[in-house]
């Protein structure tokens, strides 16, 4: 009889332990199930902030290219005619110059048409006075 017990109380024990590991599983398949769900929820997670990267990405891309086009048009509308307007001042400049330099020398001109409207009276009193010396001096008369 004390076979029998040992037996019952071996088969009670392997019972035992047999339901404690199919226990031990059913819990660490239900954690993997769990860690599984919390896995799956992290990648959609995951794949949501990657698609919001990717539309941010694509944003600052667009920005990039609408601030490349507004430099665009600032240098076309302003710089470049900031770069006509220095252009034409310094051409006015240049005018201004040109016209100081032309009165000055109108000036120079209208005082040498001074000296050659005054020729005729120089001319004449050289010839008197050239006319005289050789008076003066014994020649022809």
């Amino acid at each position: 009889m004390s076979t029998e017990i040992l037996l019952v109380i071996l088969g009670a024990v392997v019972s035992l332990a047999t339901s404690l590991i199919i226990y031990n599983l059913r819990v660490i398949s239900r954690q993997i199930a769990a860690q599984d769900n919390k896995i799956k929820e992290q990648n959609t997670k995951i794949k949501e902030q990657n698609i919001m990267i990717s539309s941010v990405a694509d944003d600052i891309k667009k920005t990039a290219e609408d601030l490349a086009s507004c430099k665009d048009q600032c240098r076309q509308q302003f710089v470049d005619k900031v770069d006509y307007i220095r252009e034409v001042t310094k051409l006015e400049r240049m005018a201004n110059e040109t016209i100081k330099l032309l009165s000055e020398l109108n000036g120079t001109f209208k005082a040498s048409m001074a000296v050659i409207d005054k020729m005729p009276e120089l001319c004449a009193s050289v010839a008197s006075q050239v006319v005289a010396q050789m008076k003066s001096h014994g020649g022809p008369a």
